[in-house]
């Protein structure tokens, strides 16, 4: 299967994606041929500059059924209410590289795809979906 290049991607910034492409329907499109991994893309706006005050992401990430979604403003991090896993899971950044995202990130993957639909046609978070404040980083170690 051959990748479009905006999935190779793993940190993206809306002001620098081409509003031709239909990000959804590519992430859709990859998921469709079945995925052996979880993805996960990073998807900012705000400031350019990853460290700005103000920056906001979206993190949308699949498995072939299960979606995953993290909110992130600033240093603060939240979750779908609604997630389903109850401990740290591994995605891969654009398939590649190991990034781990805190419990109750994973819920339907279609739920994933409207709220990245929501973020890409608002600049905001999506509200499709109820967020709460993600587990701390310091649990992933009190395992």
């Amino acid at each position: 299967m051959v990748t479009p290049a905006v999935l190779e991607v793993p940190f993206m910034h809306l002001d620098t994606v081409d509003e031709s492409r239909d990000l959804v329907g590519a992430i859709k499109a990859l998921n469709a041929g079945g995925v052996e991994i979880p993805w996960v893309w990073y998807i900012s706006i705000g400031p350019t500059d990853p460290l700005a005050h103000g920056r906001s992401t979206l993190a949308v990430g699949i498995h072939n059924d299960i979606g995953a979604l993290m909110w992130s403003r600033d240093s603060v991090r939240y979750v779908p209410a609604c997630g389903t896993n109850d401990d740290w899971v591994t995605y891969n950044l654009a398939g590649l590289h190991d990034s781990l995202l805190p419990p109750q990130v994973e819920v339907p993957v279609e739920i994933a795809y409207a709220a990245l639909r929501e973020f890409l046609d608002t600049r905001g978070q999506p509200t499709c979906v109820q967020w709460q404040e993600a587990a701390p980083v310091e649990t992933l170690y009190q395992r």
